[in-house]
């Protein structure tokens, strides 16, 4: 993992468009709404930079965190506006993309979306 960091980063520094190539390497080159998530999340300090350091701490924490620290990392890849509230279009923005993403990787023509909006989402 550090060789393909290396490959990708310039001085150990990955920037966003890095970032997403690299995990178009593990196959998610169509999941830009999700790897930019991820760089989100993973970028604590809002440098617009992600360090292998950085990269292994978010790992760390989905891999081996406690439920609490999976949480407030999970509750941060939903917090599109980074300000600790999670509205209604967020949670829309996002199974919208995840659907998108779920038809794109599948090739299925489904509107998952519609469905889930009208399970989960309607008022």
């Amino acid at each position: 993992m550090i060789l393909l960091h290396n490959k990708l980063s310039d001085n150990g520094l990955l920037n966003q468009n890095r970032f997403r190539r690299g995990l178009g390497l593990l196959g998610l080159e169509h999941a830009r709404f999700l790897c930019d998530r991820i760089f989100h999340v993973i970028d604590e300090k809002q440098e617009g930079i992600v360090r292998f350091e950085d990269f292994l701490k978010y790992m760390h924490t989905l891999i081996d965190g406690s439920t609490k620290q999976k949480a407030e990392q999970s509750f941060r890849m939903l917090d599109l506006r980074r300000n600790g509230r999670l509205f209604y279009n967020d949670i829309e923005t996002i199974v919208t993309e995840m659907s998108v993403l779920w038809n794109t990787l599948t090739g299925s023509r489904g509107t998952h979306y519609h469905f889930l909006k009208n399970k989960y989402l309607s008022s």
